[in-house]
């Protein structure tokens, strides 16, 4: 498993525990009937969630853009422009130890969305 899946399932599992563990703790007695203090948690759980997702579509739209930018000043000018390209050549060697040449998709490659900039995010 990649370092980085395993990272964001770790922090995914810890906060799902404790927002477990803690939101018993919101439904006691003392704030029946009506239950405002808990309600108002709630709503302001999922309020930060909305803008949590708001200001990640606003980044990444960003980049987005920014990489245009880039792809279209890399082409225009012609250097740099092997990186904004979708397909990369791999060199390896066949069982006779002769180097070959092939054209990969970027996307079977172990790269990075930062490295692979010919990778766009999808909004």
């Amino acid at each position: 498993m990649y370092p980085q899946k395993t990272t964001t399932t770790a922090i995914f599992l810890v906060g799902y525990s404790l927002g477990q563990i803690l939101s018993t703790q919101f439904w006691k007695a003392k704030y029946a009937p009506a239950y405002h203090l808990p309600f108002g948690l709630i709503l302001m759980g999922n309020l930060v969630s909305i803008v949590c997702a708001l200001v990640l579509r606003f980044l990444l739209a960003r980049e987005n853009k920014r990489r245009e930018a880039m792809r279209d000043e890399a082409l225009r000018s012609g250097v740099g422009k092997e990186k904004f390209e979708e397909y990369a050549e791999v060199e390896t060697t066949d069982a006779e130890g002769r180097r070959i040449k092939q054209r990969v998709d970027k996307t079977f490659l172990d790269m990075t969305d930062k490295e692979n900039l010919a990778f766009r995010y999808v909004l």
